[in-house]
């Protein structure tokens, strides 16, 4: 988590002894405190403090019996205000930790994103009020990035974009196909695959390769939360950290067909962002879902 303080303004908290000050004030001036009784002798808590409108320094734990907050971990988080997801989602837990991840076929990227859950609370209050699973209803999609860049956006003609998004639901449609055991839908992507590729390969003898691909989303690193994305800007803003004044940037961008919301420190990107170039980076992704319980 460490590594991620930076992407919410603080870059200059390196060593231990600053991080446990940054805690310790979170944990005296917290900004919400949720509350929920796990069972009769655990009272699980998660105690947030803001740095700016939707980003701030959550610390997740439990309350002791003389009513002491006793942290288990900590993570920074941004709260995306766009659905990204209708898809039917599993939360499983993630290590020895009592920490969350949400998972979902994506057919827009082909493959099964992971996120990780930032909303815990809210899960964990409706099973103790109902005693039942919780459904997820959508999820909002948001990344903290190490790093970026900004890169020009690819010029397309009007028919080009129509085109473009008939071919995408095309392929989103087959991927589903072939997952239910549809033989001629997977023949049909291998078929596409091989032509796609044979495509790249003659443009990338003339062409630089991010003319050719407009936009990305795929695993990075060993983590299955990491990603490296490129997309669209649809929007972006400036806003301080509120304790430190560093400048962050929020934008949000159009990924693959995904509406996802990405962070990261002015410091940490090059270049200046503008809807309608494309951002590039490595993210942290995360993922606040709408709860809902079957009666």
């Amino acid at each position: 988590m460490h590594s991620y303080l930076k992407t919410i303004g603080f870059r200059s908290y390196q060593n231990k002894r600053q991080i446990r000050q940054l805690l310790q004030l979170a944990m005296e001036k917290p900004d919400t405190m949720h509350l929920v009784q796990t069972d009769m002798d655990s009272t699980m808590a998660v105690l947030t403090r803001e740095v700016a409108e939707g980003i701030g320094l959550a610390l997740y734990g439990e309350m002791d019996e003389n009513g002491q907050f006793q942290m288990e971990y900590y993570y920074p988080y941004m709260v995306g205000d766009e659905i990204s997801s209708v898809s039917e989602t599993v939360i499983q837990k993630q290590g020895s930790r009592d920490s969350f991840a949400g998972m979902y076929e994506d057919y827009r990227v082909g493959m099964t994103l992971i996120y990780f859950l930032t909303n815990v609370f809210q899960m964990k209050e409706l099973f103790s009020r109902t005693g039942k699973e919780p459904k997820v209803l959508s999820t909002r999609l948001a990344g903290l990035a190490s790093e970026g860049k900004i890169i020009l956006p690819v010029r397309k003609s009007t028919m080009e974009l129509k085109q473009a998004k008939v071919l995408s639901r095309r392929r989103e449609k087959l991927i589903e196909e072939a997952k239910q055991g549809n033989e001629e839908a997977l023949e049909d992507l291998t078929i596409e695959e091989m032509n796609t590729y044979a495509k790249v390969s003659r443009r990338l003898e003339k062409e630089d390769l991010y003319s050719i691909v407009d936009s990305f989303f795929i695993p990075n690193g060993v983590e299955c939360d990491q990603y490296s994305v490129m997309g669209d800007i649809q929007g972006c803003e400036t806003v301080k950290n509120k304790i430190t004044g560093e400048e962050l940037v929020r934008m949000s961008l159009l990924c693959n067909d995904i509406s996802i919301q990405v962070l990261i420190n002015r410091e940490d990107l090059l270049g200046m962002p503008a809807p309608g170039f494309r951002f590039k980076g490595n993210i942290w992704l995360q993922g606040s879902a709408e709860f809902q319980v079957n009666s």
